[in-house]
């Protein structure tokens, strides 16, 4: 990677030169925000940003970037960890001022001047002694102002020089982190510290470790054969850097977790309640983000956290989780992040942290939903009616319930569609073959341009109009209805689940147009939604 790249400045355009920048600045949030809100949706703004790099030519940038976002959100989001943060970053703006002063009103040092507008005039008298002091005055200020210049810009070690020459040039200078390498070095005051005090008692890592625990700054044992980032295995050298990793094998994780379980046995043993297990949860995250040499303990120190903020009802540590899973592993983080609720589902929990997980978990079938992943959709609207059946939701319950036959009824479709497809290799035409891909083309994929190609050689004029009309996506509330009563319409000419999913669209359309409407078309239209509704 070339030296002059700065992913602060041309990524998040931060101009300020101090390197590493502070947690709110990497955010892009004024200094000292309070809102958790802001800080939250700033983080996950950076770092959506940030992954557009991941794929380019510093891809190892993008993702030490991601990870600094990611512990700068941790630290400000934890009202303790911030407050310890704003303090010490509050103590080290203090002792910086009184430099920044004595700075600004030092005597500028004497220039050199340069070209023939400045070059001083010629003495009119002249001799041999004059000229030679007039000579070493000049080389003396020269090499003063070079000397600056070297220690200035790290050519020179001011502890390297002579005592009185050092004294006058102020010192030790500090170092300034590269751009690319500030994840690795030791966090300063600007860093978001994110290991925990081990001489602090409220401290979830305070216990005492056991013999055979890996160091406290959980170095765990590197995985054999995975190099450092951006280094061969075999010979150390350069290559290509690997943004996502393979999923480790089941044996490797269920190795890796008997080892987490043992260097954490207090931490499980005492994370009871929600605050604790919510607070263990956000430990495992800082220390999945933290391990960045060791694939397998990443993965299942990160998966390890998804189940404890389930337990919590912490929506935030767990979406967080799963979407470091989804940028760090060759996975999709929804479907993970589905199947991990679904196996959660059942397990016991009080009644607010079901409820809170719940809601995500619908939430998540419908985002799947809406990107035809059917698979994903059923596992996380199915976890959605477990959990709500054990808050005692009803409300939630029957969204969940609702959704979940909507799902059913569009895998329906979709294995219709995967029958039809040899046959349409065979007999482009078939009447029956196109009819269940123009189906899957409009209900699952919402491609309702192919659906209409496909539904007029299924010889089903009324559902290829239908496809038509969906295409044109109408806006006036006029047309609206008019799609709406035709998808009524043909509801009962449909089977089951062609019939649920025609209900669906003639659902949605009078939702659309009824805020337009007046007079006794709205309380007709109305009168036919609460019907549909109820069916």
């Amino acid at each position: 990677m070339p030296e002059s790249f700065d992913p602060y400045l041309e990524w998040l355009g931060i101009r300020d030169p101090k390197r590493p920048p502070n947690a709110y600045r990497l955010l892009g949030v004024d200094l000292f925000e309070s809102d958790p809100t802001v800080l939250s949706n700033a983080a996950d703004r950076q770092m959506a940003h940030v992954r557009t790099f991941q794929s380019g030519p510093h891809a190892e940038a993008a993702s030490r970037l991601l990870n600094q976002i990611a512990q700068a959100k941790l630290c400000l989001v934890d009202p303790k960890k911030k407050a310890a943060y704003d303090a010490r970053l509050r103590q080290r703006q203090q002792a910086e001022a009184p430099k920044a002063v004595a700075a600004a009103s030092r005597p500028a040092a004497p220039s050199v001047a340069v070209g023939p507008s400045r070059v001083p005039p010629e003495p009119r008298k002249s001799g041999g002694l004059r000229n030679f002091l007039s000579t070493l005055l000049m080389v003396v200020v020269l090499g003063a102002i070079v000397l600056v210049a070297a220690v200035r810009f790290g050519v020179l070690d001011k502890d390297k020089l002579p005592g009185p020459i050092a004294e006058q040039l102020g010192g030790k200078a500090a170092a300034v982190p590269e751009p690319d390498a500030a994840a690795e070095r030791q966090p300063d005051a600007d860093q978001p510290e994110l290991r925990d005090n081990p001489t602090d008692p409220n401290s979830p890592t305070s216990h005492p470790q056991p013999a055979d625990a890996a160091a406290p700054d959980f170095s765990l044992p590197e995985r054999s054969g995975v190099p450092p980032p951006g280094t061969s295995a075999s010979t150390g050298a350069a290559r290509p850097y690997q943004p996502r990793f393979s999923i480790p094998q089941l044996t490797e994780q269920r190795a890796m977790l008997r080892k987490i379980r043992r260097l954490f046995d207090d931490d499980y043993q005492n994370a009871r309640s929600p605050a604790q297990k919510q607070q263990f949860a956000a430990l495992l995250l800082r220390k999945g983000i933290e391990t960045m040499r060791d694939p397998v303990a990443r993965y299942v120190l990160l998966v390890q956290a998804c189940e404890q903020a389930i337990d919590a009802g912490d929506t935030q540590t767990f979406m967080t989780a799963a979407r470091q899973l989804g940028d760090d592993y060759e996975c999709e983080w929804r479907p993970l992040a589905a199947e991990t609720l679904l196996a959660e589902a059942r397990q016991a929990r009080d009644d607010a942290a079901n409820q809170a997980m719940g809601k995500l978990a619908l939430r998540l079938a419908e985002e799947s939903l809406a990107e035809a992943n059917l698979d994903a959709a059923g596992k996380a609207s199915e976890a959605a009616r477990d959990m709500a059946r054990k808050a005692r939701d009803g409300r939630l319950l029957e969204e969940a319930v609702d959704l979940m036959r909507d799902v059913e009824a569009l895998q329906h479709v979709q294995g219709g569609y995967r029958q039809a497809q040899p046959v349409l290799v065979e007999q482009p035409d078939n009447p029956s073959a196109n009819w269940a891909a123009g189906a899957y083309a409009g209900f699952v994929e919402g491609d309702w341009a192919e659906a209409a190609a496909r539904l007029a050689q299924a010889e089903s004029p009324a559902l290829a109009a239908l496809a038509e009309a969906e295409r044109k996506q109408p806006q006036a509330a006029t047309l609206m209805l008019d799609v709406a009563r035709q998808w009524d319409a043909v509801i009962s000419e449909l089977d089951g689940n062609t019939a649920r999913l025609a209900r669906k669209r003639a659902i949605h359309w009078y939702r659309q147009a009824l805020p337009n409407l007046r007079g006794l078309t709205e309380t007709e239209t109305l009168r036919r939604l609460e019907q549909l509704l109820a069916e």
